[in-house]
């Protein structure tokens, strides 16, 4: 076996290696193009310089290698894409965009009769690029880390099928749906039954009448209207804070926009969830842009629970008698 090296985003090392292997006599038959530059930013902060380097990395070097092989006659051209190129990131600009230049590519290629297969793949399991915080937050969003030993069975599955493009993941659909959808519907995935088994679970008809919610009613009943709002700002302070990581209420802004304060797609579904056990109420999966702030939220919910509040308020007063 031997192993050579060479920078795959240069035009003229890489034909070289190529040339070599021509001369070695050995045919080549297969490439993979395996490459990978991690990023974690958001778009609004990527630089052309980072931009640059990872499609490079990404884009640049699977393009060279469909130049400098046009010429051979391969069994196998397969690109390890990234199913950031499948449903997007907020934080891997770049690095969707050179994935998803990939999958056209592989679909150019078939297209001129030539081997490819282009696989998004999910997260990987034993280290490497999804390995440390990366991965926990992929999989604090649903995806799930695959045992390497499937996901290479998986590769071969595609490469004897014929596949030229396709996505393959562990996916936790729990989690990863309801943040998914949080800001509109998705025709990507709304077709696909596990997607619509999670979002139906998180999406309840009609409300929760839990005792936590029966308790804040009675709760509300006892106090002057005039202060049932703050009452109801207090409990959405301590559970945004709790879904944010601050050790108290006091670190919450009623004032300030959930986005402000940090609340994303994962968050916003676990406020969500939190307020739908402590109200009882059947809240919206858009909450926190239908009612962008807790101040905001706290009036929805006050005029939500408003009967709920009469008649409890009514209760008190005309007691049942035994």
């Amino acid at each position: 076996m031997t192993v050579a090296a060479c920078d795959s985003a240069r035009r003229a090392p890489l034909a070289g290696l190529v040339d070599w292997i021509g001369r070695s006599g050995l045919p080549l038959t297969a490439v993979i193009h395996a490459a990978g530059a991690g990023q974690s930013t958001a778009i609004a902060d990527t630089t052309l310089p980072e931009l640059a380097a990872v499609l490079a990395a990404k884009a640049g070097s699977a393009a060279l290698l469909d130049e400098v092989t046009e010429g051979t006659d391969l069994d196998a051209f397969v690109m390890f894409s990234s199913a950031s190129a499948t449903w997007g990131s907020s934080t891997q600009p770049a690095y969707a965009a050179a994935n998803a230049y990939l999958d056209g590519l592989a679909s150019a290629r078939r297209s001129r009769g030539l081997a490819a297969t282009s696989v998004a793949w999910g997260l990987w399991g034993g280290g490497g690029m999804g390995s440390g915080e990366v991965g926990v937050q992929l999989e604090r969003n649903g995806l799930m880390a695959m045992d390497p030993e499937l996901a290479i069975r998986a590769l071969g599955q595609a490469l004897d099928g014929g596949e030229t493009q396709l996505t393959v993941a562990d996916v936790d659909w729990a989690r990863f749906a309801p943040p998914f959808t949080l800001r509109r519907p998705s025709p990507l995935i709304e077709s696909l039954p596990e997607a619509r088994r999670a979002l139906a679970e998180v999406d309840p008809r009609g409300s929760r009448q839990t005792e936590a919610a029966a308790e804040l009613v009675e709760r509300l009943a006892r106090l002057p209207r005039a202060e049932q709002e703050q009452e109801l700002r207090d409990l959405i302070r301590r559970h945004l804070a709790e879904v944010l990581g601050h050790p108290s209420p006091e670190g919450v802004d009623v004032t300030l926009t959930f986005i402000e304060q940090g609340v994303e797609s994962v968050t916003g579904v676990d406020l969500r969830r939190r307020l739908t056990g402590a109200t009882g109420l059947h809240l919206p999966v858009r909450l926190i842009f239908d009612c962008p702030s807790p101040a905001a939220l706290a009036r929805q919910l006050h005029i939500m629970l408003a009967d709920s509040i009469a008649a409890a308020t009514e209760a008190r007063s005309f007691p049942l008698r035994t």
